[in-house]
């Protein structure tokens, strides 16, 4: 996916930005295009005439003003996580933080699988670098030997490497990395540099670093009720306990991610149907709907699942309208009303 339009980022964001950018911050924010006192806030003799020649600094901060309400509106759920992560973000492209060659901004993730942490991170990577190609997934436990740090190394490279213009970097169950990457990654966030195998120092000063774990999950899990503040409080301590102190310590913001309630589980579905919806209409093209609340109801029973989240929910919305589309994609013919009923006879989704 990639969001046409957004800046091209280049160090100290001089960048081909333009009217359409702002347009999209307004969007996001919820208030449409830009209005007068937008106008009046970018300069007061500005005119509609003159909006073309915005500083390109003023323009970006009004981009990445419509952050939270993005991040918002595509993680369900977790309110708090994503308005923790969008004023970090915020903070790193206004040079709010310590100048020096550390990364952007460093992150822990912390929850259970499957409630929005890799995409969070995708989101906002998609959103201040215009694709989320720029976000690169390294998975820490296929390196829980000590024999495969150089092929870490190699991999890691490649990464900031595929991305001179910056991106995201992504260590996902951190918990799971060999000891002695630990050490890399200190040096990736006190000193913003890998060491590569050859010697050579490479920079990662252009980049967010976001480290994942389910440490703790059994614990949220049993308090998924509770305030967020104690939830916070009790994944926090088991991370400090779990992960090396020194590596605890160097990272900027530690967030948690909270189990995913029935209610939130719902939502999550109806925005999958829409989702799916969309893609089945293109591909038969005509426009198709959906027999809404059986569908929903049975879309619940068989997805959800209080330890997967909203990843289950979306193997099975595809695996779903995917069984029910299949005689009509194999055969070539458009359906007739073009509306998924369940059918309770046979326990599972119908397209007619």
């Amino acid at each position: 996916m990639s969001l046409s339009g957004v800046p091209i980022r280049r160090e100290g964001n001089h960048a081909k930005r333009s009217l359409r950018h702002l347009q999209r911050a307004r969007s996001a924010r919820g208030t449409g295009t830009i209005d007068q006192n937008d106008m009046r806030l970018l300069d007061g003799e500005f005119t509609a005439s003159r909006l073309s020649g915005i500083d390109p600094e003023v323009e970006w901060r009004f981009y990445i003003s419509g952050l939270p309400n993005y991040l918002e509106a595509r993680i369900l759920g977790q309110s708090a996580a994503v308005n923790r992560i969008a004023r970090a973000v915020q903070a790193a492209e206004l040079r709010l933080n310590e100048g020096g060659n550390r990364p952007r901004c460093s992150f822990l993730f912390l929850g259970p699988t499957g409630v929005g942490k890799t995409e969070s991170a995708k989101c906002f990577t998609e959103y201040l670098f215009g694709d989320r190609s720029a976000l690169e997934m390294i998975f820490m436990n296929e390196y829980s030997s000590d024999t495969r740090l150089h092929e870490f190394l190699q991999r890691t490279e490649v990464a900031i490497r595929r991305n001179p213009e910056g991106g995201t970097l992504l260590f996902d169950e951190i918990e799971k990395a060999h000891p002695r990457l630990i050490d890399i990654f200190l040096s990736l966030l006190e000193e913003g540099e890998l060491t590569t195998h050859s010697g050579d120092r490479i920079s990662v000063s252009k980049f967010y670093l976001v480290l994942t774990s389910n440490l703790g999950s059994g614990d949220l899990a049993r308090i998924q009720n509770a305030p967020y503040a104690m939830m916070e409080r009790v994944a926090l301590d088991g991370a400090s306990q779990a992960l090396r102190p020194e590596l605890f310590a160097r990272i900027i913001e530690r967030i948690v991610f909270r189990p995913l309630g029935l209610d939130v589980q719902k939502n999550i579905i109806e925005a999958l149907i829409d989702a799916k919806l969309k893609v089945l209409s293109e591909y038969f093209g005509t426009k198709l709907s959906v027999d809404r609340g059986p569908v929903t109801a049975f879309m619940l029973r068989v997805g959800y699942n209080q330890s997967q989240g909203a990843r289950r929910l979306r193997q099975e919305v595809d695996r779903q309208f995917n069984l029910a589309s299949l005689n009509n994609a194999l055969s070539s013919t458009n359906p007739g009303e073009g509306k998924y009923y369940y059918d309770s006879s046979i326990g599972c989704l119908v397209l007619r």
